[in-house]
């Protein structure tokens, strides 16, 4: 496991990954679907990076941390929203506070979850922040 992050580390860090990571996801998403690649990255560099993909790996990961005396926390990132959408925004919403309930109520003494505020917003309204 040890070798796989090492490797993974550098592959991150590496120019020609930088430059064409975004390509190529798109790429994969064309030719595999967005379900199946998806599965390829968890299976691949995402394990390295997170865990708790659902609300149930979650509170499964948040327990061995806490056997371990680590602290846990969860992390709910949505970026890419060309459009706002009322209706994502409320799905997300509700995804953070189902989040925040399989933490806290599974024998945690406290639960922390990290919200990217950019997942409320459109990519449209980001450029224009970037820009201002």
């Amino acid at each position: 496991m040890l070798a796989k992050k090492l490797m993974i580390y550098k592959m991150m860090g590496s120019d020609i990954f930088i430059n064409n990571a975004i390509p190529l996801m798109n790429l994969t998403f064309k030719l595999l679907g967005q379900r199946a690649s998806s599965i390829l990255v968890n299976q691949t560099a995402g394990s390295v990076f997170t865990s708790g993909e659902n609300e149930f790996s979650l509170v499964k990961d948040i327990r061995k941390f806490k056997e371990r005396k680590v602290g846990g926390i969860g992390n709910y990132v949505v970026e890419g929203m060309h459009k706002y959408n009322d209706a994502l925004v409320k799905t997300v919403m509700t995804d953070l506070k189902r989040g925040m309930d399989a933490i806290t109520h599974n024998g945690a003494i406290e639960g922390h979850l990290a919200i990217k505020y950019t997942s409320f917003c459109s990519t449209e309204t980001m450029i224009k922040y970037n820009t201002a």
